[in-house]
């Protein structure tokens, strides 16, 4: 999904210059030629998102292996999870370039034994690692804050972002529009609020349905739509939540047209607690609908408050509530910030530029 989301333009451009592998989690290793990248080998990786000692120590020694038996000069991770076994891997096997890109703490929200154990993972990371990279300049921050990484010893591409984004694929198309609104029976006149991305208590979902909930009875043409596989049995208790006012609210699954959904949404709302540089919110200003996210490290980097979308602080439901009824009242106001945030991806967040900004990065790395 990573792969699919976030890295193929990437891939493409990397492929066309070395000879690139993906090692991932999947059950097809031809998915790549429906993506136009047949020339890309797959090697079949299963990792567990969640911890589980017998299946990750099995992955990490399958990763040993690949990698040993393998003439690599270059691994690089994403993910949390990933991250930790494929640096541990690739530093076993003596890989000359390792980099991770951190894209989000598991234990940004934690409290415990928990967040100190999984801070530890990540300070394993940094040590193995030869090259440690964020999505974003408020991660950096926060990384350096926590003491996983010293000043000066973390790279930033460009603006920051996994891959900045492709305004040819994520711009407002009435076609789209009108086709998911039908699809759903929603009026042209009709506001939707859109949540994009996975189902789960940290994606603030159950915020989001508590603040619908409010809003609902005084904005009857009002619907929420959220796209996104539910890991959690979201559904259910957002259903539940929001019961008087269940017919307003619409679920779709997975998609691999999100460009579809943004262009049929009034409203982007993201209430995550974390987050790496969420790239939806880039896709959403691409196409030209404002973002309410959550002030955390991650959305704060790509919603200018106040210009290109609205801030609150996560966990306030009342805040996020008022946020919404704030831009549902003032429609110049959403076309004013729409715009603005196109404006905004186009000068800053350029999906060529950071392709470049990648070749680059591994040539300066690889030839230094």
């Amino acid at each position: 999904m990573t792969i699919e989301a976030f890295l193929l333009d990437i891939l493409k451009a990397a492929s066309e210059n070395y000879n690139t592998t993906v090692i991932t989690g999947t059950e097809d290793p031809n998915f790549l030629n429906q993506h136009g990248l047949p020339n890309i080998r797959v090697i079949p990786v299963a990792i567990e998102r969640k911890i589980s000692l017998q299946k990750d120590a099995r992955a990490l020694r399958k990763l040993y292996k690949i990698f040993k038996g393998s003439s690599f000069d270059l691994v690089h991770s994403f993910t949390p999870k990933a991250g930790l076994l494929t640096m541990l891997a690739s530093r076993l096997a003596n890989i000359p370039v390792r980099i991770h890109t951190f894209t989000g703490q598991v234990w940004a929200t934690k409290k415990g034994p928990s967040r100190w154990i999984l801070k530890q993972m990540d300070r394993l990371i940094k040590t193995c690692a030869t090259h440690i990279m964020t999505d974003g300049r408020s991660q950096a921050e926060f990384l350096v804050k926590e003491g996983i990484v010293k000043r000066g010893e973390i790279i930033i591409l460009k603006n920051g972002s996994l891959c900045g984004v492709d305004p040819t694929r994520f711009s407002f198309r009435i076609e789209d529009r009108n086709f998911v609104r039908k699809r759903f029976g929603i009026n042209e006149k009709d506001l939707v609020l859109l949540f994009l991305g996975r189902l789960n208590r940290e994606k603030g979902v159950l915020d989001l349905a508590y603040a619908f909930k409010k809003i609902a009875p005084k904005h009857e043409n009002t619907y929420l739509l959220v796209v996104g596989p539910d890991e959690e049995n979201m559904v259910s208790k957002m259903r539940q939540i929001c019961q008087p006012y269940e017919d307003k609210l619409l679920f779709t699954g997975l998609t691999n047209t999100p460009e579809k959904f943004l262009s049929a949404a009034d409203i982007l709302i993201l209430p995550s607690y974390r987050e790496g540089f969420n790239n939806v919110i880039l896709e959403a200003a691409s196409v030209g609908i404002p973002v309410i996210g959550s002030r955390i490290y991650g959305i704060k980097d790509g919603v200018f408050d106040g210009e290109t979308g609205l801030l609150f602080e996560p966990g306030h439901i009342d805040n996020l509530a008022k946020c919404i009824e704030e831009l549902l009242k003032n429609p110049d106001k959403r076309l004013f910030m729409g715009q603005a945030a196109r404006q905004m991806v186009q000068s800053y967040f350029s999906r060529n530029d950071m392709i470049q900004a990648y070749l680059e990065f591994y040539h300066r790395v690889l030839y230094a």
